[in-house]
């Protein structure tokens, strides 16, 4: 497409750009801000606990059966009453799952739990996580406030 010769007036309708910018900025603050819609921060931002289980060679999910194995733990997390919890399948052999439990006493606690929902997912008699560590929300605290600022300046 040639443009020589043409005159395209973008700086007089300023105003017109000034206000669909100011419109999908509101937009953007507003799905931010609404609970439901908001941002689906993860263990680095809320912190909490974290503990990975490794799946048994027979338990194993195939390609696409992750789903079934998940809605098993979840299931039996939400029976015990841990609500808020996260559970992912990492490299197809962990078991991955977040709690908000922020302190050692918390975390003991909610392990015991998770074990129990964990070794009935799994069809055998008790689990014990592979990997346990407490984050703390500090990292993310500084990180959105450094995110606010330079996008204030």
């Amino acid at each position: 497409m040639d443009f020589r010769g043409k005159n395209i007036d973008l700086v007089g309708k300023m105003w017109l750009w000034f206000g669909i910018s100011l419109t999908v900025m509101v937009i953007g603050l507003i799905g931010y801000l609404l609970p439901p819609t908001g941002l689906n921060e993860g263990i680095d931002f809320t912190g909490g606990s974290q503990f990975t289980y490794r799946i048994p060679a027979n338990v194993r999910p195939q390609a696409g059966q992750e789903v079934a194995l998940l809605q098993k733990v979840n299931s039996g997390l939400q029976g015990a009453k841990l609500i808020g919890t996260r559970t992912q399948i990492a490299g197809g052999q962990d078991l991955v799952i977040n709690t908000s439990a922020a302190t050692d006493s918390e975390a003991n606690a909610q392990q015991t739990v998770v074990d129990g929902a964990v070794a009935q997912a799994f069809g055998v008699p008790n689990v014990k996580p592979e990997g346990q560590q407490r984050v703390g929300a500090v990292i993310g605290d500084e990180l959105r406030s450094k995110a606010f600022w330079s996008a204030c300046f």
